[in-house]
């Protein structure tokens, strides 16, 4: 009788080894993402306000200084990208009056957040009113995460890939060793 032995401690190995390359790889990418996100949502800013008709105030830039994005990690394989304004004059308040409107030209998030997801690629540009009548919505944080979010599968599978490129050449090496 002949008997033999399999061990998958080595594909256990690279497994594991695979898995932490990927997780650092993806999380490499939502550093990028995050710079991205803030690059988009300062072009949105441009478009949605900034070349827009005159509205009757002083266009002091402050909403556009005052964007941030950035990378949230939530656990070990988990993150998030926040895009924001920070308070103070053009910030928080001027950003949402922005994404929503004001007064009874207000939108509700949810319709926007609908309206951007079907939206096609590229600069999400989403327009309610007229101009010309006041702070109408010109929503740029909505479009903003919807635009980067699209990207996500890509760096994912771009960083799986990275992932195992590197895992099969280390483990292609301690075979050669």
């Amino acid at each position: 009788m002949i008997e033999t032995t399999v061990s998958i401690q080595g594909l256990e190995r690279h497994f594991k080894r695979l898995e932490g390359l990927a997780i650092d790889r993806i999380d490499e990418g939502f550093t990028k993402l995050q710079g991205t996100a803030e690059q988009l949502a300062r072009q949105l800013i441009d478009v949605q306000i900034y070349d827009t008709p005159p509205r009757g105030y002083d266009r002091t830039r402050e909403l556009k200084r005052s964007i941030y994005a950035f990378k949230r990690r939530k656990g070990r394989d988990s993150w998030e990208i926040v895009v924001g304004a920070y308070g103070g004059a053009g910030g928080r308040l001027y950003a949402l009056y922005n994404e929503r409107g004001t007064y009874g030209g207000r939108v509700t998030l949810e319709s926007i957040m609908q309206r951007a997801l079907t939206a096609g690629d590229g600069l999400i540009r989403l327009e309610y009113g007229d101009p010309a009548s006041g702070l109408e919505p010109r929503p740029w944080t909505i479009p903003t995460v919807v635009m980067v979010s699209r990207q996500v599968p890509t760096v994912v599978l771009k960083a799986v890939r990275s992932a195992e490129r590197d895992a099969t050449r280390t483990r292609t090496a301690m075979a050669a060793d």
